[in-house]
């Protein structure tokens, strides 16, 4: 889907809380407040411009859409909103707006400055003004590091983050499809020694991705589930996959991680 609808956001992000079993965000009611009220950040050039994103246009019958970047945004906004530590968002917006007044400033000094340079009479004002240039460039330059250390931040937030409820989300899924397979076999009623085997081959994919345990639980449904078979089977897991394999992205974290945060170059 390339576009979302109000709607759709606040029910993804009910669907990924539910899924990590987390409560990052304020509660579900005021959800849709929020969007509404980043959207309304968002539509600002100075705002949107941070992110490389359009700015956010209502709709002309009300509400908004967004397109997979404007989402991005958003959700990063109101991850970063409820930081408990701090509010790496308004430090980011601040910044931004130091940056561009100091920007301006040099600009319109540099403005003057050209008016005035080939006037003798001038030379004096002249002088002051590219003494003031050069002030407000070493300026820029201490504002545009501490703008990128932001932005750094905000993305070591974001993966540190990404991981940890990805995880849980893949933990979740893994666990469904080892239970379902259990009710499939009538696993408590098993001979004890099969079930101790088979309870080792499910504590070793348990940390698995959804698809590798998913692959690996196929291919014990066309096993004969005698103790040798199972045995069998435990050590060729063992041996043929690793615990510690690539994750797949839940769907809202996907397009939560293509978010690309703007640090584009100032005028020197």
């Amino acid at each position: 889907m390339s576009e979302w609808n109000q709607k759709e956001l606040v029910e993804l992000i009910k669907k990924y809380e539910s899924s990590v079993g987390n409560n990052i965000l304020p509660g579900l009611s005021s959800i849709r407040k929020k969007v509404v009220e980043i959207s309304n950040l968002l539509k600002k050039e100075e705002f949107s411009d941070i992110f490389k994103i359009k700015p956010i246009k209502e709709k002309e019958k009300g509400g908004y859409s967004f397109d997979e970047k404007q989402l991005n945004a958003i959700f990063l906004i109101l991850l970063l909103k409820y930081d408990e530590n701090e509010d790496l968002f308004e430090q980011l917006i601040n910044k931004k707006r130091l940056v561009n007044s100091t920007n301006d400033r040099i600009k319109k000094l540099y403005e003057k400055s050209m008016k005035l340079r080939n006037n003798k009479k001038n030379k004096e004002e002249h002088a002051e003004l590219l003494e003031k240039i050069i002030k407000e460039s070493f300026q820029l330059q201490k504002l545009m590091e501490e703008y990128s250390k932001i932005v750094s931040e905000i993305k070591d937030y974001d993966y540190k983050r990404l991981d940890k409820y990805e995880s849980k989300f893949d933990h979740i899924k893994t666990g469904k499809i080892i239970n379902q397979y259990k009710d499939y076999i009538g696993f408590m009623s098993m001979e004890k020694e099969v079930k101790s085997y088979l309870s080792q081959i499910f504590e070793h994919i348990s940390s698995y991705t959804p698809e590798v345990a998913q692959e690996i639980i196929e291919e014990l449904k066309e096993e004969e589930l005698t103790i040798i078979n199972v045995k069998k089977k435990l050590m060729e897991i063992k041996m043929s996959h690793s615990d510690q394999i690539e994750k797949e992205n839940h769907e809202l974290i996907k397009l939560v991680e293509s978010l690309e945060l703007n640090e584009q170059q100032y005028n020197e």
